[in-house]
């Protein structure tokens, strides 16, 4: 089990108030316990159905993370809306619009399912909590967590209060010049995004890096906000996949953007994220 400093955290047992730091734990404590729920399912499970291709891919696993993750948030936020990538929006109060909740969470249960389901063990649980903005139609990110499952590392930010890892503070890369950085690129070669495939090259004419693709969200934010990559273009993602990470870059000091530079917005489809130095 990952010892968390920032938060008392133990399987299975959850804390019902709303203050910051029930939060923190009830969001730590499901989400340690649904990568546990992955861990038992791994190598042991295949391909359930897809999402109109075979590089889109949803197993057993995803659907068990899925089903507890909801469960539990509904048992202890029944006013909050959720958002999955699996089953969509979810209220347990029948009387509200989970779209429009004033606490809304987003879930990825199984982000990387291809690597999961090809035995690759490069995947992880997403979750963000935000709340309705009143200024503008962007939400606030307030909480995020994201569990690199097989490497058991918990990686966690608050708004304001830093990025985390194990209950220890992180920081990003501080690089400040392209040459010999070493990236991450999300998604895959395609029509929507071969301009970036094809700036990135032009511009390894001019300076030498290098970059990996490592098939999850989680994991290259993750990978980036604790400084072991310098920067990540990802392209063709969701919100669920977007919301954790860009809370957990910016906490580890990154600047984070859109494909057109500008600030992140919800359901922006790209993100890049880079030492504020280097942004492009």
């Amino acid at each position: 089990m990952v010892r968390v400093q920032l938060a008392t955290v133990r399987s299975g047992v959850y804390t019902v108030p709303m203050e910051s730091t029930q939060i923190k734990k009830n969001l730590t404590a499901i989400t340690l316990d649904a990568g546990k729920i992955l861990r038992g399912y791994f190598g042991k499970v295949g391909v359930k159905y897809n999402k109109g291709n075979s590089l889109n891919v949803v197993t057993e696993a995803d659907l068990a993370a899925n089903t507890f993750l909801i469960k539990q948030i509904q048992k202890k936020y029944p006013n909050h809306g959720i958002l999955s990538e699996e089953t969509g929006y979810h209220q347990k109060n029948r009387s509200k619009n989970a779209k429009n909740a004033e606490w809304l969470w987003t879930i990825d249960p199984l982000d990387g399912t291809l690597n999961f389901s090809r035995r690759i063990p490069l995947f992880a649980v997403m979750i963000s909590v935000s709340k309705k903005s009143a200024k503008s139609k962007n939400r606030d990110l307030r909480y995020a967590a994201i569990y690199d499952v097989m490497q058991n590392e918990l990686f966690y930010a608050e708004k304001g209060k830093g990025a985390f890892r194990n209950g220890k503070r992180i920081h990003g890369s501080k690089k400040t010049t392209w040459t010999e950085t070493f990236g991450l690129m999300g998604g895959r070669p395609k029509k929507g995004n071969r301009h970036l495939w094809k700036a990135l090259i032009v511009h390894a004419e001019k300076e030498k890096f290098g970059f990996l693709s490592p098939g999850s969200a989680g994991i290259a934010a993750a990978y980036a906000a604790a400084g072991r990559c310098d920067w990540w273009i990802g392209k063709g993602g969701y919100v669920w996949d977007y919301a954790p990470s860009v809370l957990l870059l910016k906490e580890a000091g990154y600047r984070v953007t859109n494909h057109d530079g500008k600030p992140w917005k919800w359901n922006d489809r790209g993100l890049i994220a880079t030492p504020p130095k280097l942004h492009v």
